[in-house]
């Protein structure tokens, strides 16, 4: 790893800025990191934007928000290393925007519909099971999921497998 030292000073002083952010997670984050390290043959604090962008997609992350929290914290120490080495340099994860972290998200399902379709035929409520299939199919409405919660059987036209709810008409799924 390079600059062990300097993470390991880093590490303490940001986790007792950020309550919400444990040693172990800087920990594994500069881990992580150290592979590219490795490979570029200096610290991540030097990495340039092509650089750090080009890891952010070999980290495979399926959220931007992760990859925001990360940067974050790779920013900061960045800044820490500026300020603790002296050396004039340039913080090339500060300018980073959800924007550009979108483009090193993996598009993947977190579930698929056959993992749902088992996930539900193992469920002997059919409450539960109707739930679950409506989520699916992205029954929810404007706030605290309204679509779902208010749903009774007399919206539902069996014959036409429609549903109307809140003012809205839908074609229900024949698993639905």
């Amino acid at each position: 790893m390079y600059n062990r030292e300097l993470k390991e000073l880093f590490i303490p002083f940001y986790a007792k800025q950020r309550l919400n952010v444990k040693e172990q997670v800087i920990q594994k984050l500069f881990e992580k990191v150290q592979v590219f390290e490795e490979a570029a043959q200096k610290d991540c604090s030097e990495f340039t934007e092509d650089e750090i962008l080009s890891m952010y997609k070999e980290f495979e992350s399926i959220s931007p928000v992760s990859l925001l929290q990360q940067n974050t914290i790779l920013s900061a120490y960045t800044l820490f290393a500026i300020h603790q080495t002296g050396k004039h340099m340039q913080n090339a994860y500060e300018p980073l925007t959800v924007g550009d972290l979108k483009q090193c998200v993996r598009a993947t399902e977190l579930i698929t519909r056959k993992q749902l379709s088992d996930l539900v035929d193992q469920l002997l409520n059919d409450v539960d099971k109707a739930i679950l299939e409506c989520l699916w199919e992205g029954f929810s409405g404007k706030a605290q999921l309204c679509d779902l919660v208010s749903l009774e059987d007399s919206m539902i036209n069996h014959q036409t497998k429609e549903i109307q709810i809140n003012g809205n008409k839908r074609q229900l799924t024949d698993r639905l």
